[in-house]
């Protein structure tokens, strides 16, 4: 539960290997594609409950690699997911 929205939230979510989209009380906040995966979401928030969802599309890479071995595809790119750590800031203003 949130009893302050005042100031600027920031949703951190770390180490990423994919593709991110936040979603905030069911609506887009962004995606990205590339770090630093991190989403203001203060305009989002209400006093009360939240609810925050985090969809990570991966690339084609592990299911290459489990389907299709192939060299094309280096095995640093078949880890997928989020790894954290995960942070909710808060940042007065």
């Amino acid at each position: 539960d949130i009893d302050d929205i005042c100031g600027q939230w920031v949703l951190d979510l770390g180490v990423v290997r994919g593709t991110a989209e936040v979603i905030v009380n069911g609506q887009s906040v962004g995606a990205r594609i590339w770090s630093p995966y991190q989403f203001d979401i203060s305009e989002r928030l209400v006093i009360g409950q939240n609810q925050i969802a985090i969809l990570v599309t991966n690339t084609l890479a592990p299911y290459l690699a489990g389907h299709s071995p192939t060299h094309y595809t280096p095995a640093h790119q078949e880890v997928s997911g989020i790894f954290g750590p995960l942070l909710l800031k808060q940042y007065h203003v």
